[in-house]
């Protein structure tokens, strides 16, 4: 069991917060999708799972239900997609940040990992479908190495939803 300590963002296809697991405390990002907004959740998650290990994309490691009552007083069942946290700041962050400059290695560096991260989703039949700064995570390593990763991929989702405990 989770409960949700952060709401990060609300979309129309998700509600995205920091959760903990109530006995472990070991926290992670929860995604959990409005109803409806993903049919095919479990086949979505069976092709990624056949990402190669060395992929640039953020993928899940826990997915199940949760009961939850609606604006209208109805019990309805929603997907909980749990992320690992992963370090970085999003790219949006990045580019604001007066220490770095976009030069020519960072763009070539950008459009090489990213490019082949999205490749990787096309390679198994998929594409991230919500690709934008907030959705491209920015790490450096201590060498001064920066790596790309992607986020929040959205399984084909369409919808809105807010909620107050993951379970």
């Amino acid at each position: 069991t989770y409960t949700l300590t952060k709401r990060l963002r609300v979309g129309k296809n998700s509600g995205i917060y920091i959760a903990e697991h109530k006995l472990l405390g070991t926290k992670v990002i929860a995604k959990i999708l409005r109803p409806g907004a993903s049919e095919n959740i479990v086949e979505s998650l069976q092709s990624m799972s056949r990402l190669n290990s060395d992929s640039r994309i953020v993928q899940p490691i826990d997915l199940f239900k949760i009961r939850r009552c609606d604006s209208l007083g109805n019990d309805v069942d929603l997907h909980c997609v749990n992320y690992p946290i992963v370090d970085g700041v999003s790219l949006r962050e990045f580019l604001s940040q007066k220490s770095y400059h976009l030069n020519s290695y960072m763009v070539i560096s950008y459009r090489r990992k990213v490019g082949n991260a999205l490749k990787s989703l096309d390679e198994i039949g998929a594409y991230h479908g919500d690709l934008h700064v907030e959705n491209i995570l920015v790490e450096e390593s201590p060498d001064s190495q920066i790596s790309f990763k992607l986020i929040d991929v959205s399984f084909g989702a369409m919808g809105s939803l807010s909620a107050e405990e993951c379970k």
